[in-house]
């Protein structure tokens, strides 16, 4: 059973055989991760997301983006209008997060290319296509 933490940093793997365990390892390594033990009373000082739960995750991660996209790109823009294109933009961003099935085979760079457009989109109905583009390259250099 995998979990991931509520940072989205770390990777709780369990398992019922110590060879499972090394595979996991094996492949986390191959994907270019660090993989070690961690101490068990750190396990217990953060929440953790497992298959039933990680779509929270997703969604906290898009709203964490967007915050970030939006503290730099929608200067000028009326409160209404703010909170309109942060919901906007939240709800693109969650719904490509959560469509796309990341794993060791998976292109990310597509997964990038949704996120950009899907950002575009949901921004252009409210602040039109020019600044909608703008945000929209903004997120691509977030994201890099």
């Amino acid at each position: 059973m995998a979990e991931v933490d509520h940072s989205g940093e770390l990777l709780r793997v369990r398992a019922r055989a110590p060879a499972d365990l090394d595979r996991a390892r094996a492949v986390l390594l191959e994907l270019g991760y660090e993989a070690s033990a961690a101490d068990p009373p750190s396990q217990s000082l953060t929440d953790w997301y497992d298959v039933t739960t990680v779509r929270q995750l997703s969604r906290e991660e898009a709203t964490v983006i967007t915050d970030r996209l939006l503290s730099v790109t929608a200067f000028g823009l009326a409160a209404e209008s703010r909170e309109r294109l942060h919901d906007a933009v939240t709800a693109a961003l969650y719904g490509v997060f959560a469509t796309h099935e990341l794993d060791s085979r998976s292109q990310r760079a597509l997964l990038r290319v949704d996120c950009v457009r899907a950002v575009e989109d949901a921004a252009a109905a409210i602040v039109g296509g020019d600044r909608a583009r703008q945000i929209a390259s903004a997120f691509e250099r977030d994201v890099g």
